[in-house]
Formats: structure tokens, C-alpha cells, sequence
């Protein structure tokens, strides 16, 4: 009896000895798969005009995609990856938690605040551009998001600049130049600080030597463009020249 009981005890320890156990002091916990994010504040243009989705949650959202011009913070506080300002960034504007359906085109600019969302396959985005409530995500985690129109592209017209000619150029002129000059003419390119073509004052003043690399409907549009405002453009050269 006392040999079996032996026995039993052995065999018993082994067991014990072979069952793995958590570590002192720690719980198992599921890995987390989130990925990395941080808040952001930013200007962007627009590089895709927006589209109306439906997600799987029964959320309507305005998606876009965008080119980031300027970022704060610059970094990630966590430093665990990079803001993309090379590379397409995707907008999800939640339409029914907040946020309004913006008519944007490409070539129009933003301001954004929201959560920038770094991805492993590489295809960023930033959500959270409303302000959110209890009602959607975790009530005062994201109280201040927006998504609007730059400052500088609702400000007022240039200077004897009529309000419909720079709406022309906002919709049809600086399209086309944003598509046909690229990257060089564009926010950040190396030509951008000498002869920006964000700006309807250059770009009348050199429409004429512009509209020789563009093709014939393009062409078209940027001679009527600035044969109209050809006038102005002289008056304000020659005010120029007489001031210096």
C-alpha cells in the first residue's frame, strides 16, 4: 500500500512539473493587433474626388484621397512609424456621427484634424474628422476633429480679380495644371516658391507661354481664362514697375 502510494505521489509531481503555468504576477492577454496612430493636425490636397460609402457597421462615410502638405506634429510622438507626405493618405469623413459632406474636386485644399491610422499594407488614412461623441467611438477620445475647406482657398479674391474668374480657376484652370505640371509647379516641388500654380495672379501673368505645353481643349481654357484677365494682369505690372 505504502509502494503505491509512492507511486501515485511520483506521478502526481510529474504532472505538476509538465502542466505550464502563467508567469507570477502576469494574466494572459490576447494579442492586440491595432495599429499604430496619432492626432493630427494638417493641410492637404486633394488628390480623388470623394466617394459615398456604406461600411459594414451601417455608417455612412465621404472617402477621398489626399496628399498631406503640412503636419503637427511633425512625427509620431510614439515614433513608432512615419506620416506619409509622399504617398496617397485616405480620408474616412464618418457622415453619420458628425461630420457633413464636403463637395470637394482634385486640387482643392483642406484643413483636417483627426486620428492618422499607419497601416501595414501602407495604405494610411485618417478618421475620426468629426467631432466624436459617446454615440460614436469612445465618448471624448476624439473631441475636436474637423474637415473643411483651407482658410486660403475660401479667402477672398486677389486684387482686381473678379469673383467668377477665380472661381473658374478653382474649377477648370487649376486642374488642369495640377494634372500637366506635377510634382514640379505643386506644394513642395522646386519650382513651387518661384511660380506657384496655386496662385490665379501667376498663372494669368504666364498663362501664355503655360498654354503651349497643354493639349488643344486645354489649352483652350487657360487662354480664354487669362485673355479675360490680361488687362488686369498689365495694370498691375505696370503699377509695379513704376513703385520700384
Amino acid at each position: 500500500m505504502r509502494r503505491w502510494n509512492a507511486r501515485a505521489a511520483a506521478m502526481i509531481g510529474l504532472l505538476l512539473l509538465l502542466t505550464p503555468w502563467p508567469a507570477s504576477g502576469r494574466s494572459r492577454r490576447r494579442p492586440s493587433h491595432k495599429n499604430p496612430s496619432a492626432e493630427i493636425t494638417a493641410v492637404a490636397r486633394v488628390e480623388t474626388a470623394p466617394s459615398r460609402t456604406t461600411h459594414r457597421n451601417g455608417r455612412t462615410f465621404e472617402e477621398l484621397s489626399v496628399r498631406l502638405l503640412t503636419v503637427d506634429p511633425t512625427s509620431p510622438p510614439s515614433g513608432e512609424f512615419a506620416f506619409d507626405l509622399l504617398g496617397p493618405v485616405r480620408i474616412v469623413h464618418d457622415l453619420t456621427c458628425g461630420g457633413s459632406w464636403l463637395d470637394l474636386r482634385p486640387g482643392d485644399r483642406l484643413d483636417l484634424r483627426g486620428e492618422y491610422v499607419h497601416t501595414p499594407n501602407g495604405h494610411d488614412l485618417v478618421h475620426f474628422t468629426h467631432p466624436a461623441g459617446g454615440a460614436c467611438g469612445q465618448e471624448g477620445s476624439h473631441p475636436d476633429g474637423y474637415l473643411r475647406m483651407h482658410r486660403e482657398a475660401a479667402a477672398v479674391s486677389p486684387p482686381g480679380f473678379p469673383d467668377a474668374s477665380v472661381a473658374r480657376f478653382r474649377s477648370a484652370v487649376r486642374l488642369i495644371l495640377a494634372a500637366r505640371c506635377a510634382p514640379c509647379h505643386e506644394p513642395g516641388g522646386q519650382m513651387d516658391a518661384r511660380l506657384s500654380f496655386d496662385d490665379p495672379a501667376t498663372v494669368a501673368a504666364h498663362f501664355a507661354k503655360m498654354a503651349r505645353r497643354l493639349r488643344d481643349g486645354e489649352r483652350k481654357e487657360l487662354e480664354e481664362w487669362g485673355a479675360e484677365l490680361a488687362p488686369i494682369t498689365m495694370r498691375a505690372e505696370t503699377a509695379g514697375k513704376a513703385g520700384s
